[in-house]
């Protein structure tokens, strides 16, 4: 995914795309005789995590610097930005005061992964189209937290990080036996979902709301 975009229907292809793509290394590789809990469970768990991560980025140094929706709304630069650069320091530090020339590290970029964090940062970068993150954010759904600290557990895998995911999906009426390692191919209680496929879908729909 590049830095920004300058249309953010480029922006929403590319996360239909992505989703698709991990939807399909999924289905691979539960067929292909890997247990599913130590391979295609937190393989798109993470994934999932990283889109998420990489598009609220990319959405909102689009909108500092300038784009279209896809509405077809141009969004006008609120603040001067004279690079790339200076944009991304700026949504790192809530400060286009930040120096262009700072070295800016990729490891430095800024991990929003929640919807209220993303809104209250375009509202720090007084963002030209912050209404549409206000729209975004009161669509109703925990996915963004339980993609959350499932893919800590996938990354960590202790006691702690296995009883703070359990508690993110507690709402969601799991069992008290419930296994995080089979996390995303457990159906949702009441549907016949499972979390994964209720994750892709929430996280469509976030964005389609949100780039318009």
């Amino acid at each position: 995914m590049h830095l920004y975009s300058r249309q953010l229907d480029d922006l929403h292809r590319y996360i239909k795309r992505r989703i698709y793509r991990i939807r399909e290394i999924h289905a691979e590789t539960s067929r292909s005789g890997i247990p599913k809990d130590t391979v295609a469970n937190s393989y798109v768990v993470i994934e999932l995590d990283n889109l998420i991560v990489s598009s609220n980025r990319c959405f909102l140094i689009s909108s500092l610097i300038g784009t279209i929706t896809m509405n077809n709304t141009h969004i006008s630069c609120g603040a001067p930005i004279d690079s790339i650069h200076h944009a991304a320091l700026a949504v790192l530090h809530s400060n286009i005061a930040v120096p262009s020339s700072t070295p800016l590290n990729v490891r430095d970029y800024p991990t929003i992964r929640l919807k209220n964090a993303l809104y209250h940062k375009a509202q720090s970068l007084s963002l030209q189209n912050v209404n549409s993150v206000f729209n975004a954010t009161s669509f109703q759904t925990s996915c963004f937290e339980e993609i959350r600290d499932t893919r800590h557990f996938f990354a960590h895998k202790n006691h702690h990080t296995a009883e703070t995911a359990r508690l993110s999906l507690r709402s969601r009426g799991i069992s008290p036996n419930f296994k995080i390692l089979n996390a995303p191919i457990e159906s949702v209680p009441g549907t016949n979902r499972s979390f994964f496929e209720d994750w892709c879908y929430d996280i469509e729909a976030f964005y389609s709301i949100l780039l318009r």
